[in-house]
């Protein structure tokens, strides 16, 4: 898997969040491959179709949550492997609820980059 590429899958409703974050993980020397889903219905087709090896889902979306999508995802036996890092403007409990349905980490906006870049680096397995 040296030179495979990582698929990331970015689930959230703000275009421009969705747009940002592909940039933070396009910039990074080619090493991933990026798709998108505007909602949790979608996210959770594209998880099933693509199979990534690791998701990040905003928790307040239009509709269902980012709650609801955790749920989907780690019902899933097919799926329910895979990392899921979450982010949210919402303050805690919400870090407290994403974690106890099986996020594996939680960032509160506005995000750290840094900090959100180097997580999602340590999920996939990739140190630095």
């Amino acid at each position: 898997m040296m030179n495979a590429k990582a698929k990331i899958l970015l689930v959230d409703d703000d275009p421009l969040l969705r747009s940002m974050l592909r940039t933070l993980f396009e910039e990074e020397q080619g090493h991933y491959e990026v798709a998108e889903a505007s909602g949790v219905i979608e996210g959770l087709e594209a998880a099933a179709n693509c199979v990534p090896h690791l998701i990040i889902v905003d928790v307040m979306m239009s509709r269902l949550t980012g709650l609801d999508f955790i749920v989907g995802i780690r019902s899933s036996p097919a799926l329910r492997h895979i990392p899921i890092l979450v982010y949210s403007g919402r303050q805690p409990p919400a870090d407290r609820e994403c974690l106890k349905l099986g996020a594996n980490a939680y960032f509160s906006k506005p995000l750290d980059l840094d900090v959100f870049l180097r997580k999602a680096k340590e999920l996939l397995g990739h140190p630095n």
